[in-house]
């Protein structure tokens, strides 16, 4: 006990002579320490400190962030969205799981799509080919203003070699009668669908080539051949590219039950040998 108290005595005599060796901050000539009067600001200070802009400083912690936060993923909830990744892109669900079969729907999509291009392709320019045929050669007797046709018009040019005329008389409306012809063969039609002439009439009138419209193959067999040809391979371009699409509909819905049967389904190595087959399905 004698030890300890000397030596918590020593310790306070030399912090006292420390205090007292370190000198007073220097007062200028002239000035007054301050007294409590100075020191304690009074209410006018205090409004004026108040009114003061308010200064910036670098060590202040940021504003809070406004705004929308989205909220951070962890792995399992990203392994989640891997169908729905798969069903908008083939193979990102694959990826996303670390699969390297990702390449394989990529490649499928990537590659159905650039056929499906080539394959417009080829089907419009069947139909330049057919069109220009029938705008040169069966249509340029009749009309100098040949506006195109949809695609039922030159399918009926591909069947009859000739559209007859739209009306044998110029003062009244005299149907063809030309069987062998387009309007001919309507005519026919008209007359066994209804009872009454006017009614045939109203028929024909709806479904006849007009003037305008009218064509002939008459002494053009080759050019009619080559017409044929493009129609025929512009139905096959249209058939092509339609077969795309449905392969690249596939391979999205492909992908996307991969993605889905990979999350829900693990095989694992059973107790007795060989593997076993798990799946999980989501609560509810």
């Amino acid at each position: 006990m004698i030890k300890r108290a000397a030596f918590i005595a020593l310790l306070s005599l030399i912090g006292g002579r420390v205090a007292s060796a370190q000198p007073a901050s220097p007062i200028p000539a002239g000035v007054g320490r301050p007294t409590a009067a100075a020191v304690d600001p009074g209410p006018a200070a205090l409004d004026a400190a108040a009114r003061a802009p308010a200064t910036l400083r670098w060590d202040a912690a940021p504003p809070e962030r406004r705004g929308v936060q989205l909220p951070r993923l962890d792995r399992e909830q990203v392994r989640r969205l891997a169908p729905i990744a798969s069903a908008i892109l083939p193979g990102a669900g694959q990826y996303i799981l670390g699969e390297n079969r990702f390449l394989i729907y990529a490649a499928v999509e990537a590659g159905f799509w650039v056929t499906r291009m080539n394959d417009q392709s080829d089907r419009r320019r069947q139909e330049r080919a057919f069109r220009d045929l029938a705008r040169d050669v069966a249509r340029s007797p009749f009309s100098p203003n040949r506006s195109e046709g949809d695609w039922a018009y030159y399918e009926e040019m591909r069947s009859f070699a000739e559209s007859g005329a739209f009306s044998l008389s110029n003062a009244t409306l005299v149907p063809e009668t030309d069987m062998a012809t387009f309007n001919g063969f309507i005519w026919q039609a008209a007359q066994a669908h209804n009872p009454d002439r006017e009614s045939a009439l109203a028929e024909y009138r709806a479904r006849a080539i007009p003037p305008e419209m009218q064509w002939s193959w008459r002494d053009a067999q080759l050019q009619w051949d080559l017409f044929k040809r493009a129609t025929e391979a512009r139905n096959n371009a249209a058939a092509r590219a339609r077969l795309d699409l449905i392969v690249i509909g596939a391979n999205h819905v492909i992908s996307m039950v991969d993605a889905f049967t990979t999350i829900r389904l693990q095989v694992r190595p059973a107790a007795g040998g060989g593997f076993q087959l798990t799946g999980t399905l989501p609560r509810r």
